[in-house]
């Protein structure tokens, strides 16, 4: 090998493949390797990573070189330099170059637009904030010191070394500068030294454990200090080995007196009775007591609490005690008042004027007040310690039961207001409930109190007024905040067919269909909370199974801030409902009377066609008595075309009949596609007369909604009407979309017309009766109103979107199913 250049001993033959002399070695992956070396070098040595691959670098150069410059192989000088930069980059560490050079100087500037070391940091961090390539730059300022070292120039330990642009901060190429460190200064490049020692770190963070570890332990000095309770430790001979400041506070002794001591000697301070829990604390038993009597010195007897944690040491035997004491003193005379105290509350609770009954958490009465005797006519001593079921007598309500044992569950209070009793051997009494739950220290549900406010006098004086309202023509009624009523006049007893013993007491919610009621019971509650509301209708029924509409007005009965009850107002609007149902179908029948005239001519044309083609049939049985093919072909397409004309006429009067006929609100699944159909089909001669484009525009699969397909006819077409009327008339060429489109449970309905759009001053009266802005004559003003009451019966709506001179459009919004109020509460 001694003919081959340096630069020959170490190069590439194949990607992924080394040749060292003769030994051919495979190149594993140099990035993961390097980086997790990287990684593992700066987890030990911390902040003096980077230094210390850059060191060895250094060292790798010069190991690499020397044996080289010694053997002769390669001569000191700026050759020798250039050769180990030639090696380098022949070992894949990448393409290194000399731009300049001054080696007499120590000078050099290496450049390397492909440096594997800052490669591998780009990859694996993206992009670094300085130079990474600390190991390249070591090698090349290897090279120079050795070259340097065996040429005598004596500038070997003045040369340094320093990274001025890197790969891996986004460069586009690696630079290196070599020189003397006075000579990189004066370019204003400050060659990296080492940071701390790995044994400065070390003694650093020694020493911050060591301030941590003091810093805690007096902040524990300061806890145990300043605890509100006494703390104190034993060891296995019983004598007390650490006392705070509150521990010496419970016993009127010193720190100093007691530390030290045995527990045994102490008799002054430690009763026999905690004597013998402290010996069996130290024996590794648990303990807690409680008003345990002990001697203060200077303050007399006192009562604490306390508890015994055993200590075990790291063999896991137990050679030490740890007692926590609270003085409870306060507490225990605080317990005995208490004794004192029930007996005076006792006395408070049986002069109180309202009736007090204390059940416990089994429904046992344990306290029953002498109002509560003379409003029932029973004696305490038959009552007190039996469970409220047992007493059957006044107490056998089961909605009463009930209440109370939710109280028991829930932990909320409740009221009943107007609360009936029959008492034996005295009439009705009427009370207003109120159920407290009584908690215990750990603030659970340990009974309940019950006040009970005789109001019978009240409720009499108020039904007396009765006489003030029967007269009325509507029926009114006073109820409950339940609703349930508690004055009612003639009016409401013959519109419910009842007598006021019946009705007394019930709720009105009784005489509604059940999906009503929810909704009512919503109303009432709102009224109660302070919203004033609307008059709204709905149906009662009455004993013999009648329903009536009626149009309920419900306010408050308030005194000051309080609400007492409800005054409920209902108009029978029976007449009324009759006389609207007359306006839907005559508006119903002036629509079929406007369509009749061009439903006539599309009736003509096809009879007309009828007509001629029997004619020519006849004239051909006439002139021929005998006939051919071509005659009996010629006669069969005239029967065809026959067929075909009558079953249209057949299709427009059996359509044109449906619209016309009343029918019940009946609900079924209907087919909104289908609907719009029929009803252009309907008005089809409108369309054609004044020539109007009709974009349908319908959504395929439309799913089927739960409606009266009737009812939604006759929306349709009036609004379809009014389309036509809108741009019927205009010079422009008219067009009318229809859209059908399904979302979120609606199926929306669209008709935009492109006409001159409603004036703003309009908008808020479209849909009232009888408004209307065509000339006198040319419409009722009933369309759109009857349309919205539709809709508002159908659980829909109908909204609308204009602007002026470009177009209008009404959007019909129907469920796709038909919900109760009961559900719709619900949801």
């Amino acid at each position: 090998m001694a003919h081959k250049k340096p630069i020959d001993i170490v190069y590439y033959r194949k990607k992924g493949w080394l040749n060292v002399g003769r030994t051919r070695m495979v190149m594993f992956d140099l990035l993961q390797g390097f980086y997790i070396l990287q990684k593992v070098i700066k987890r030990e040595v911390g902040e003096n990573a980077s230094y210390l691959i850059f060191q060895a670098g250094i060292k790798g150069g010069l190991s690499f070189l020397e044996p080289m410059l010694q053997s002769g192989r390669i001569q000191p000088g700026p050759q020798g330099f250039a050769d180990g930069l030639s090696v380098f980059t022949d070992g894949g560490f990448g393409y290194f170059k000399i731009e300049e050079m001054n080696w007499d100087a120590g000078w050099a500037k290496i450049i390397c637009e492909s440096s594997v070391e800052g490669w591998i940091s780009y990859r694996k961090r993206s992009k670094a904030r300085k130079p990474v390539c600390h190991y390249s730059r070591g090698i090349i300022l290897g090279f120079m010191q050795v070259t340097h070292r065996y040429a005598g120039t004596e500038l070997e330990n003045a040369l340094d070394c320093v990274e001025i642009s890197c790969l891996a901060t986004g460069d586009g190429r690696c630079e290196f500068i070599i020189g003397t460190r006075d000579a990189l200064r004066s370019q204003g490049c400050e060659p990296p030294g080492p940071r701390k020692s790995i044994q400065e770190q070390l003694r650093e963070r020694v020493s911050e454990k060591t301030r941590q570890i003091q810093e805690a332990n007096r902040f524990n000095e300061r806890i145990l200090r300043n605890a509100p309770v006494g703390i104190f430790t034993l060891n296995s001979r019983g004598e007390i080995t650490s006392a705070n400041l509150a521990m010496s506070r419970i016993f009127g002794a010193g720190r100093r007196e007691l530390v030290g001591a045995a527990v045994s000697k102490q008799e002054e301070f430690f009763s026999p009775e905690l004597l013998a829990h402290l010996e069996r604390g130290l024996r590794g038993i648990r303990f807690e007591l409680a008003d345990c009597p002990v001697v203060s010195r200077g303050r007399g007897p006192r009562f604490i609490a306390a508890k015994g944690i055993p200590l075990k040491n790291s063999r896991g035997t137990y050679d030490g005690l740890l007692c926590i004491v609270e003085d409870t003193t306060e507490k225990t005379l605080a317990a005995q008042r208490v004794g004192y105290l029930k007996n005076y509350n006792e006395n408070i609770i049986q002069s109180i004027t309202d009736g007090i009954m204390v059940l416990d958490s089994e429904l046992r009465i344990q306290t029953w007040n002498r109002k509560m005797e003379e409003i029932f006519h029973i004696r305490a001593g038959r009552v007190l310690g039996k469970k409220m079921d047992q007493i059957k007598h006044p107490f056998a309500d089961p909605r009463l039961l009930n209440l109370l044992k939710s109280i028991l569950d829930s932990g909320n209070q409740a009221e009943k207001k107007g609360l009936a009793f029959k008492i034996p051997g005295r009439a009705s009494v009427v009370l207003n409930l109120k159920a407290i739950p009584l908690l215990d220290e750990t603030s659970r549900v340990s009974g309940i109190i019950v006040l009970h406010e005789d109001i019978t006098d009240r409720e009499r004086i108020e039904i007396s007024y009765r006489n003030l309202f029967e007269t009325a023509q509507d029926g009114i009624c006073l109820t409950d905040l339940k609703a349930r009523i508690v004055a009612a006049n003639n009016k409401v007893l013959k519109v419910l067919e009842t007598d006021w013993e019946s009705l007394k007491g019930v709720s009105l919610s009784r005489f509604m269909p059940v999906d009503k009621r929810p909704s009512f019971q919503k109303k009432v509650a709102q009224v109660i909370e302070g919203y004033e509301l609307e008059p709204y209708e709905v149906e009662l029924i009455s004993t013999s199974g009648q329903s009536i509409p009626v149009e309920l007005s419900i306010t408050a009965v308030r005194k000051g801030d309080k609400v007492y009850g409800l005054h409920i107002i209902g108009r029978d609007i029976t007449q009324r409902k009759r006389l609207e149902m007359q306006m839907v179908e005559a508006s119903k029948l002036a629509a079929v009377g406007e369509i009749a005239s061009g439903v006539a001519h599309e009736i003509n044309n096809p009879l007309a066609s009828v007509a001629g083609y029997a004619e020519d049939m006849l004239d051909l049985i006439h002139e021929k008595r005998a006939l051919g093919p071509d005659e009996l072909n010629e006669m069969e397409e005239a029967l065809t075309t026959i067929i075909e004309q009558s079953q249209r006429c057949k299709e427009i009067t059996r359509n044109l009949l449906n619209f016309a006929r009343q029918g019940e609100l009946e609900i079924i699944p209907t087919k909104l596609n289908a609907l719009l159909e029929k009803t252009l089909f309907l008005i089809e001669p409108d369309i054609k007369a004044y020539g109007i484009k009709i974009i349908k525009d319908f959504q395929p699969n439309l799913p089927a909604v739960e409606t009266n397909p009737a009812q939604i006819q006759q929306v349709f077409l009036n609004i379809l009407k009014n389309g036509i009327d809108a741009v019927g008339s205009m010079r422009k060429r008219g067009t009318l979309e229809v859209i059908s489109r399904s979302h979120n449970g609606v199926v929306k309905v669209e008709f935009k017309d492109n006409g001159k759009g409603i004036p703003k001053k309009h908008l808020n009266n479209i849909f009232t009766p009888f408004f209307t802005t065509k000339p006198p004559g040319s419409g009722t003003g009933l369309g759109l109103s009857i349309s919205q009451r539709i809709m508002k019966k159908l659980r829909g709506s109908i909204e609308v979107q204009t602007q002026a001179g470009r177009f209008t459009s009404f959007i019909v919004n129907v469920p796709s199913r038909w919900y109760s109020e009961e559900s719709k509460l619900s949801q």
